[in-house]
């Protein structure tokens, strides 16, 4: 390990004799003298998705501002974020791992603020009409000072956090030590100070956070998906994707033409000519406009018609990769041509890089996401279309990289908005968006701002799921169901991909997602409301539940508390597939005899002919699954001496379904 990459032992620096030195390096291009640190490191992958800006620490541009002591303070304090990470954190992770050159980038930066405005507010003027600053080092600056600037300065969460970790780290007895100034605070102190905190956008803020609506989630997940396989069938290319018969009669035609291998091919070819004419002579130009004359002709198809299409398949192909992995922004930029991987018959990885609380120096191919079929699907697309972009990365635009323009990955805000105009796009009966005029007055559909998209938020809505995968409720998708089975088959062979890019350990770090699937269960089964079916003593059920709440003469207050009481206690349910289990041993007759329910073991229960069960509406793609499967059977010769069994199945899962209102005809 190179100096640059070691962390100073602490034990040398409570003996009192460590110093810090005035040419210590600090990165391949910094010093600590230095009056700019900049931390970029072309070597580094995994901090390619990080700007250049949040790199670098910029002492120039405060020396006008602050004086020297505080700056030289201030810089010492950097040094301990960078060098000596187990003096100013009691976190593990940190300690062990250390600051991330950006993290404290961000925090330095927010905290210079924080002193410029303390010492702004501590100037007298001279009987001359000059102006007397009374702060030259943090010696005097006083705690009172610093109450007084929190309360009267708001501030984001972001910067509340960054200035309290100043502060405090400032005030550690080891730190003083390499001080100028004597710091009249300790971490006691700052805890206790109040901040002023601004008020964020509680709207916007609330939809950043929150997983996307189901019908959201399903009508873009099924559009995207068969705008992939529609374009995969067109281009003769094999489909790893199982393709439900619903799905087959909506595949698309793109552009009236069987196929569209041809166009592709001709498409390449041509992108390849304008990127060739580029590199010969320094410039950008309209040279293959013939050649678009001519593609014309051929093909009965405007280049720009095609390419329209090309974008609106990646856009779709884009959607599907991020919301079925669930990885970070700064994860997704790890990704490349090529870094799908088959590691058994049936499971595949992409290989990238996990950036949160991961060093920075590893390489970006040794942690691995689960690929489900749509996923793997998805990325054949993105590689076709990498032919004509010449950008290695997947998640990149549709532009080729031309000249000595170095290949790079869409930007944070970049790939959020083309998220969202790609459901915009789809959106016609505008469920979802609306038209608006942009600044140039032309009028296109946009997403409603409580519709936005974002990798964030598809992180939240994959992270939703898998908790809902877990208890079995409600609605998920068939390419769900893939990841969930994927990452048990996995789950002894790496922990990583287990953590499906640390997704898993966020479900017990997430609260609001487990509590929501945790509620949605407890609406589902006990709401007076929430429709119900199966079980033989379904009626009684309702009955009993509609009895209780009528027997209470609840108010809506009242209603809401027994709810949280019962989402706190818990469904005394077990999720048996199709519907759940209320876990009796025996099964009351009208008789008065007993009997044990009709269950099969391992959970494969009936839950029609059981008193124990009860189906929620959520259980209605199961029960159609259950329907179409055995319908289809009864045709089938191969099952004929099964008949009497299947035809029951079908007969019980038709009844089921109409129950709660699905014509099976439709189906």
């Amino acid at each position: 390990m190179s100096i640059l990459e070691e962390y100073i032992n602490i034990e040398t620096v409570l003996d009192n004799t460590f110093i810090i030195a005035f040419d210590y390096p600090l990165s391949t291009k910094s010093k600590f003298c230095d009056d700019i640190w900049d931390f970029t490191d072309k070597k580094k992958e995994r901090l390619k998705s990080v700007t250049d800006s949040k790199m670098k620490i910029n002492w120039k541009a405060w020396q006008s501002k602050l004086p020297e002591s505080i700056i030289g303070d201030i810089k010492v304090l950097a040094f301990f974020f960078l060098k000596c990470p187990t003096v100013v954190s009691q976190r593990n992770t940190i300690v062990s791992k250390g600051y991330k050159p950006n993290t404290i980038s961000g925090y330095i930066l927010d905290f210079l603020k924080f002193i410029h405005q303390i010492y702004t507010t501590r100037v007298i003027e001279l009987p001359s009409g000059d102006n007397l600053n009374l702060l030259q080092s943090f010696s005097d600056i006083l705690l009172e000072d610093i109450k007084d600037t929190a309360v009267k300065n708001k501030k984001s969460s972001q910067e509340i956090i960054s200035i309290k970790k100043c502060l405090k780290s400032l005030g550690n007895p080891i730190v003083q030590k390499h001080l100028e100034g004597i710091i009249d605070w300790n971490a006691r102190d700052i805890k206790n100070i109040y901040f002023a905190k601004k008020e964020d956008n509680k709207e916007l803020s609330s939809y950043e956070t929150q997983p996307l609506p189901d019908n959201y989630f399903q009508y873009i997940s099924r559009s995207a998906t068969v705008d992939v396989i529609s374009f995969l069938k067109q281009m003769n290319m094999p489909i790893d994707s199982y393709i439900p018969k619903s799905y087959e009669k909506k595949l698309k035609q793109h552009l009236n033409k069987k196929s569209l291998r041809l166009l592709f091919d001709d498409y390449v070819h041509m992108r390849q000519k304008e990127r060739n004419f580029a590199m010969v002579h320094q410039k950008r130009d309209s040279y293959t406009s013939e050649m678009k004359v001519k593609f014309y002709k051929k093909h009965g198809v405007k280049v720009s018609e095609f390419h329209n299409l090309l974008n609106h398949v990646h856009r779709a192909s884009l959607f599907l990769l991020l919301q079925f992995t669930g990885v970070r922004y700064s994860e997704a930029t790890t990704f490349k041509v090529g870094c799908l991987k088959k590691v058994t018959a049936d499971v595949s990885v992409i290989r990238g890089a996990v950036i949160k609380h991961r060093d920075s120096k590893l390489p970006t191919d040794i942690d691995e996401w689960v690929a489900c079929p749509i996923v793997r699907d998805s990325i054949k697309v993105l590689e076709e279309i990498s032919r004509f972009t010449f950008n290695k990365y997947l998640l990149s635009s549709t532009y080729s990289v031309y000249l000595d323009i170095p290949e790079e990955p869409y930007s944070n805000s970049g790939i959020n908005s083309l998220l969202s105009m790609y459901a915009a796009d789809i959106d016609i009966e505008e469920k979802f968006s609306e038209m608006k005029k942009d600044k140039n007055g032309k009028t296109r559909r946009v997403v409603k701002r409580e519709y936005f998209i974002s990798v964030h938020r598809l992180r939240h809505t994959l992270a939703l799921n898998l908790v809902r995968a877990k208890l079995g409720i409600p609605y998920i998708s068939y390419h769900l169901k893939h990841v969930h089975t994927a990452i048990v088959a996995r789950e002894k062979i790496n922990n990583v991909t287990l953590g499906y890019g640390g997704i898993s350990n966020e479900l017990f770090k997430m609260p609001l997602v487990a509590e929501q699937a945790k509620e949605e269960l407890i609406n589902e089964i006990y709401h007076p409301n929430s429709p119900v079916e199966g079980g033989v003593n379904k009626d009684e059920f309702k009955k009993r539940r509609q009895e209780f709440f009528q027997g209470l003469m609840v108010d809506d207050e009242d209603f809401k508390e027994i709810m949280y009481d019962l989402k706190k206690s818990g469904a005394p349910f077990a999720d048996v597939g199709l519907g759940y289990c209320g876990g009796k041993k025996e099964i009351p007759l009208k008789d008065g005899s007993k009997k044990p329910p009709p269950c099969v073991g391992q959970l494969q229960c009936n839950p029609v002919q059981c008193g124990n069960a009860v189906i929620p509406k959520s259980k209605i793609p199961m029960w159609i699954k259950i329907y179409k499967d055995n319908f289809a059977k009864l045709s089938d010769p191969y099952f004929q001496y099964a008949e009497k069994e299947i035809r029951q199945f079908v007969n019980e899962s038709k009844e089921v379904l109409e129950n709660f209102g699905v014509k099976v005809d439709d189906l």
